[in-house]
């Protein structure tokens, strides 16, 4: 599997996973919380909050 089909497949079931969940939580590194983000998630996050 190529590392984009990888990548691509993570974020599907990543994505399902956050849909059916009530409560999604993103835990960061304090020592570097800009480094340890996921702004992707949580764009998809915001995304499910606007259109509810």
């Amino acid at each position: 599997m190529a590392v984009t089909q990888f990548n691509r497949e993570s974020w599907r079931r990543i994505s399902r996973m956050m849909e059916a969940s009530d409560v999604v939580m993103e835990v960061l590194d304090a020592r570097d919380p800009a480094a340890t983000r996921s702004l992707a998630a949580e764009e998809l996050c915001a995304g499910w909050a606007r259109s509810s």
